[in-house]
């Protein structure tokens, strides 16, 4: 007689899990990924969410690498949600970045596409308030080979002249 894959009790000959069991897991897999979608719109703070996410995982038996991988999709579900009708405020990408350290994760580890999403509306944001961040910091100068009839832009040539000002 084996056991139950979800809860650990027995299940009977040539079984591997019980049907409600089952059914309690496949719940938690799609729900939990859009609870985060709907936390943007909650007053809950970071840490009571991780709370409570982390106890349903418990009870719908999600074991941990299972649980940050729901994690991860619920990340893309929340940034999908917030970003569908306007680029993020300064307030909403703290408030992920929030609930992205309460669950001790970085923009790294969340899939490629999400972590750049963000990056690009922190930038249009930026942009669009006419703020331009210098990004990278070069030293010395900067060998760029150019061709017989290639030139820098007209841009890049302007804040050149500016960088050579100063």
């Amino acid at each position: 007689m084996g056991d139950c894959i979800y809860c650990g009790e027995p299940v009977g000959l040539m079984r591997s899990q019980h049907p409600e069991c089952r059914e309690k897991h496949d719940t938690a897999v799609t729900k939990i990924p859009q609870f985060f979608g709907q936390w943007f719109e909650s007053a809950l703070p970071p840490a009571r969410f991780r709370e409570l996410a982390a106890e349903v995982a418990r009870t719908h038996y999600v074991d941990g690498p299972r649980f940050v991988e729901l994690t991860k999709d619920g990340f893309g579900a929340l940034i999908e949600k917030a970003l569908a009708d306007h680029l993020l405020t300064d307030e909403e990408e703290e408030k992920v970045v929030g609930l992205l350290r309460e669950f001790g994760m970085t923009l790294d580890d969340l899939p490629k596409p999400i972590g750049q999403r963000l990056i690009k509306c922190a930038i249009l944001r930026d942009l669009d308030a006419g703020v331009v961040h210098e990004r990278i910091n070069l030293k010395g100068q900067v060998p760029i080979n150019l061709g017989a009839k290639e030139h820098l832009p007209n841009a890049i040539e302007e804040a050149i002249a500016i960088r050579d000002k100063n």
